[in-house]
């Protein structure tokens, strides 16, 4: 077993112990054609650990997991489908156009830098293409992961839709992170 399979398992576990209704909501694992299309919609390389999360789960039925509240604590953020993952993406691509006061020209201009830059640094206020978001609490805050180059492809940062990204990275990839929710719901 890899360390995301060895960690996602203990996670599913400890769900499945203390909140079936979350468990419950957990999608089957993720198609290749899926996920290949996240890459191809990105247009970058897929980090190995997100593509192997996948390929254990296909993120959270949100609605499901909703329904099924059970007074437990639960994170603020749950994972997202491949194809939650795409819509989500060009949802905040276009909000991008409409809450700048640039012009399209200097927008496209602006996420192009930016985009072009190292991942994990630098606070953003729009959404960059070179984004996959990964959780959401449904609310307009995000998880995301930062596939720009540089020495932290693959970080996970937070994105707000009212206040833009956090200055750095909260892990410096889903492995991490699947190791910190699974002290969470220890």
């Amino acid at each position: 077993m890899t360390v995301v399979s060895t960690l996602w398992t203990r996670i599913v576990s400890l769900v499945e112990d203390g909140d079936p209704g979350l468990f419950d909501a957990i999608n089957p694992p993720a198609s290749a054609t899926s996920i290949a299309r996240v890459a191809s919609a990105v247009g970058r390389e897929l980090p190995a650990d997100l593509v192997e999360f996948w390929s254990l789960a296909d993120g959270v039925d949100h609605n499901a997991a909703r329904r099924t509240s059970s007074g437990t604590r639960r994170p603020r953020q749950l994972p997202l489908s491949t194809v939650e993952a795409l819509e989500k993406r060009e949802m905040l691509l276009k909000v991008a156009g409409l809450v700048s006061d640039m012009s399209d020209a200097d927008l496209a201009n602006c996420l192009a830098v930016q985009d072009a830059g190292p991942a994990g640094i630098r606070e953003l206020r729009y959404w960059l293409p070179s984004w996959i978001p990964l959780a959401s609490n449904d609310g307009g805050d995000y998880l995301v992961i930062d596939l720009r180059r540089g020495a932290q492809f693959g970080c996970i940062m937070a994105f707000s839709t009212d206040e833009g990204s956090s200055a750095q990275p909260l892990w410096p990839n889903l492995t991490a992170m699947l190791a910190s929710a699974a002290e969470f719901f220890e």
